[in-house]
């Protein structure tokens, strides 16, 4: 799989090559026919080939990563995040992600044109991003301190993938030449791992106050969604029940104001509870082990 990556990475470095001979090879061609025939001297088609070809390569290098990146999220569900008593540095998957793709991003930088890298940023973030959530939500009985776990190692690979575009071959973040790190691909990882913390936010939440923070929290959740979140925190078959039914009674009425500000005053509190647990990683020596956000 790993060879099959760096063979990928070398079709679209080999395209952009192509790609700009291509005009001028028309030109030489007409030069060299006779004049009756220079209007059919017509290479678009083939342009269009080898765009098609830069975009499947792409795609298998994608593909690749997120294969390889299979057996971590596999690992984050198998925690038992119901048992955690403690809240650390960043769990152990984490730190395999960071390494897994720390070979690759950079030397796909060096390799690819500025348009190309950009378009490996956008099919990354689209591809990879989302696996967080979905791995998340496979997660059985997590409880509050897992759940700040949880969040800590958001925030960490929040943090690993929003760097990802300027990453340097050890991990720490490297301004190379005049890359920059997209900004619709900055973005896509913020709103998507915001809304990460927000689905743990939820677990976090009492029972009489999870209909309505599920509504202001995930507005166009599903019943689907709200049963995800349901079986992370472990409840009940009958509470669960329960819960689903008040969901479908009040879903076409807004939350009264004053239970919408005892929600905003619980978030503020988990906020705050993640807040404490950040600033005191902060003053380890190296609170992330795989990225140094400094210049």
């Amino acid at each position: 799989m790993l060879d099959n990556i760096r063979q990928s990475e070398d079709i679209p470095l080999t395209l952009d090559e192509v790609e700009a001979v291509l005009p001028s090879l028309e030109d030489v061609i007409r030069l060299k026919i006779d004049k009756a025939f220079t209007d059919a001297i017509e290479l678009s088609k083939e342009i269009d080939t080898y765009h098609d070809v830069a975009a499947a390569a792409m795609k298998c290098i994608v593909l690749g990563i997120e294969n390889i990146l299979d057996d971590d999220w596999a690992t984050m569900q198998r925690v038992n995040w119901g048992t955690v008593e403690t809240v650390g540095d960043e769990s152990a998957y984490v730190l395999a992600i960071a390494d897994k793709l720390r070979p690759y991003v950079p030397t796909l930088r060096s390799m690819l044109s500025s348009l190309y890298f950009t378009n490996f940023c956008d099919k990354f973030a689209a591809s990879v991003v989302p696996k967080v959530l979905q791995s998340i939500v496979k997660c059985k009985r997590v409880n509050h301190v897992g759940t700040q776990q949880l969040l800590l190692d958001v925030y960490a690979l929040k943090t690993l993938f929003l760097n990802l575009p300027v990453m340097g071959k050890e991990g720490e973040v490297q301004i190379v030449g005049a890359t920059t790190v997209p900004a619709r691909y900055t973005k896509f990882v913020s709103n998507e791992m915001a809304h990460v913390e927000a689905v743990l936010k939820l677990i976090g939440t009492p029972n009489e106050m999870l209909v309505d923070s599920f509504k202001i929290m995930w507005p166009e959740g599903t019943a689907e969604n709200f049963q995800s979140i349901l079986n992370m925190k472990g409840l009940k078959r009958q509470e669960q029940l329960a819960l689903l039914e008040a969901l479908g009674l009040q879903q076409r009425k807004a939350p009264p104001a004053a239970a919408k500000q005892m929600i905003e005053g619980k978030m503020t509190d988990m906020t705050e509870s993640l807040k404490s647990n950040m600033q005191k990683m902060a003053k380890a020596s190296n609170p992330f082990n795989y990225i140094n956000t400094t210049n």
